[in-house]
C-alpha cells in the first residue's frame, strides 16, 4: 500500500509542513509538492520524496524492525536513521545532505549527488555492520568515530573530502575508500590498529593522526603508496607504526 502526500501549502520561512508522527508500518509514503517537509517520527518501508521540490527533514522511529529506503527531495535534506540491526538505504540529490545513522550490525547505503554532504555514523559499526558511500562532487565530511570491526567503504566523489575514524578500529575492520578527485584526508583516532584488517585507499592524499597515540599499519598495506602524514599541533608522541611480516622484513618509508 502507498500513502500519497501532496505538500503545497503557502510557503513560509523555515519548514512549511510538519508531521509529528507519520506511521504506515511496512507500507510506503510518496511525498510530492513544493514545500519543505519535516517528519519528527517516521515509520515506513519506503519514503519517496524524489519528486518533492523542497527538502525533507525525516527522523526515523527509534529501533525500526524492517529495512527502510528513503529518497530525498531537491533541497538540502536532513535524514536521521535509527536502524541498528536492520538495513537502510538513502538516495539524495544535489543540494548537500546531512545524514545521521546509528547502525551497529545493520548495513547503511548512502548515495548523494553534488553538494557538500555531511555523514555522521554514531553507532558502533561492528561484525556484519557496514556503511557504504557513493557521494557526488563536493567537499564531503564523513565521521565514523565508533567503527570497530565493521566496514566503511565507497567513493567520495570529486572534492576535498574528510573521513574521521575513532580510537576503536580493530584488526577485523575493513576501510576501503576511493577519495575521487581533489585533496582527501582520513583521520585515524589515537591507538588505531589496522595492521590485521583490510585497508584499501585510492585517491587519498593524507593520513592524519588525531590525538596522541600510535597508528599501526602493516607493511603490505603501505607498500607502493604515497601519503602526506599529519600529526596534531600539540601532541609530541604521535607515532606512525608500520609492521613487517617478520623481523627480517625491510621497510622503506622514504618519501
Amino acid at each position: 500500500k502507498t500513502l500519497n502526500l501532496v505538500s503545497a501549502a503557502t510557503q513560509v520561512a523555515g519548514i512549511d509542513a510538519k508531521y509529528s508522527t507519520l506511521d504506515v508500518g511496512t507500507d510506503s509514503v510518496v511525498l510530492t509538492g513544493t514545500n519543505d517537509v519535516q517528519v519528527s517520527t517516521g515509520t515506513a518501508k519506503l519514503v519517496d520524496a524524489s519528486a518533492l521540490v523542497g527538502m525533507l527533514d525525516y527522523t526515523q522511529k527509534t529501533t525500526p524492525t524492517a529495512d527502510t529506503t528513503i529518497n530525498g527531495g531537491s533541497g538540502a535534506n536532513v535524514i536521521t536513521l535509527k536502524n541498528t540491526a536492520v538495513n537502510a538505504t538513502y538516495v539524495g540529490k544535489n543540494s548537500g545532505d546531512t545524514i545521521n545513522t546509528i547502525n551497529t550490525t545493520g548495513a547503511v547505503s548512502i548515495t548523494t549527488g553534488s553538494g557538500a554532504d555531511t555523514i555522521t555514523a554514531a553507532g558502533n559499526i561492528q561484525a556484519a555492520g557496514a556503511l557504504s558511500l557513493d557521494l557526488g562532487a563536493g567537499d564531503d565530511t564523513v565521521t565514523a568515530t565508533s567503527l570497530t570491526s565493521g566496514v566503511i567503504s565507497g567513493n567520495l566523489g570529486a572534492g576535498d573530502d574528510t573521513i574521521t575514524l575513532g580510537t576503536g578500529v580493530t584488526g577485523a575492520a575493513v576501510v576501503a575508500i576511493d577519495g575521487g578527485a581533489g585533496t582527501d584526508v582520513i583521520k585515524f583516532g589515537a591507538a588505531s590498529n589496522l595492521k590485521d584488517g583490510t585497508l584499501s585507499l585510492t585517491n587519498v592524499e593524507t593520513l592524519a593522526l588525531a590525538g596522541t597515540g600510535i597508528m599501526t599499519f602493516s607493511a603490505k598495506q603501505m607498500s607502493g603508496m604515497t601519503f602526506n602524514i599529519q600529526g596534531t599541533a600539540t601532541a609530541t608522541t604521535d607515532i606512525l607504526k608500520v609492521v613487517g611480516v617478520a623481523s627480517t622484513t625491510a621497510i622503506d618509508l622514504s618519501g
